[in-house]
């Protein structure tokens, strides 16, 4: 529940990204920034405490996102192509 921090290097990879005009570095960065840090991708997501079960499901919550992109980024799209017809 607390916004992830970027830096100004992140913010313009993003704005560069958004625009159409970020160079290959800058869009690796941006979808790192956006798996890594605002996702929580990676994180653990167990929280203790007395507020823990509902923290572990927003930060379970927040992570899908990530792992549906890292997903996307790793698959073979050539089995994804022949699965999608037929």
């Amino acid at each position: 529940w607390k916004p992830p921090l970027g830096d100004d290097a992140d913010a313009g990879a993003l704005q560069a990204l958004q625009k159409g005009e970020a160079p290959p570095h800058l869009q690796q960065r941006a979808l790192k920034f956006i798996v890594e840090t605002l996702c929580g991708t990676y994180d653990l997501h167990y929280r203790p405490g007395p507020d823990g079960t509902r923290d572990t499901v927003f930060a379970l919550g927040r992570a899908f996102p990530g792992q549906q992109i890292v997903k996307l980024l790793k698959i073979d799209l050539s089995k994804l192509k022949r699965s999608n017809h037929g």
